[in-house]
């Protein structure tokens, strides 16, 4: 066992407030402490029931600056992206979700996380994570037919004006990488990543 001493200052005069204060609490001396021999341990409370939808939205562009969109089946323009899988941090969930989705190549390494977003959908939340990637191989090809009927490269500053609706996340993530191009969005919480 270990003792600990604290010095005890006394109560300044000029702090009068101060001083009736510190009357009426016990200050300790001392403090007995006994030495841990073990590092503390972790669990979870069981499995937990769903309670979200997380995500990642890709924004690529190509040497001109023009960002790649695909029209889905859905009749809406989307960015690349998807949902995590178990253990995958955003920035690989978006290179593995482009590659899943459009065959271009990207490293991991070179995607950065530049926002995280959060709406709902139907009562449920949804975590979206703003992906940018520079670096990428390879040419936009459908490889989910039944999902996106083409891919194609848009100039950013047409983005307002593509003659079709946006899927709300990727306006969002659009939002994040060109703040205040995109009029009216539905609501979302905006946490900028520093560095990303």
């Amino acid at each position: 066992m270990r003792e600990l001493s604290f010095p005890v200052r006394p109560p300044q005069p000029e702090h009068s407030l101060i001083r009736a204060r510190t009357h009426s609490y016990a200050v300790p001396r001392q403090l007995f402490t006994t030495p841990c021999s073990t590092a503390p341990g972790y669990a979870g409370k069981g499995r937990p029931s769903p309670h979200a939808l997380t995500g990642a939205g890709v924004v690529v562009t190509d040497r001109a600056g023009r960002v790649l969109l695909g029209w889905s089946v859905r009749g809406v323009w989307e960015l690349p992206g998807g949902k995590n899988d178990a253990d995958e941090d955003f920035a690989a969930a978006a290179v593995r979700e482009l590659e899943e989705e459009t065959s271009l190549k990207a490293d991991p390494a070179g995607a950065r996380v530049r926002a995280i977003l959060m709406d709902s959908v139907h009562g449920i939340p949804r975590v979206t994570a703003a992906v940018r990637v520079s670096a990428f191989t390879g040419e936009p090809l459908v490889t989910e037919p039944l999902l996106i009927h083409r891919w194609e490269w848009h100039e950013v500053y047409d983005l307002p004006f593509l003659g079709g609706p946006l899927f709300t996340p990727s306006a969002h993530v659009l939002d994040a990488m060109w703040p205040g191009l995109l009029p009216g969005l539905p609501p979302v919480h905006r946490y900028p990543v520093t560095g990303g």
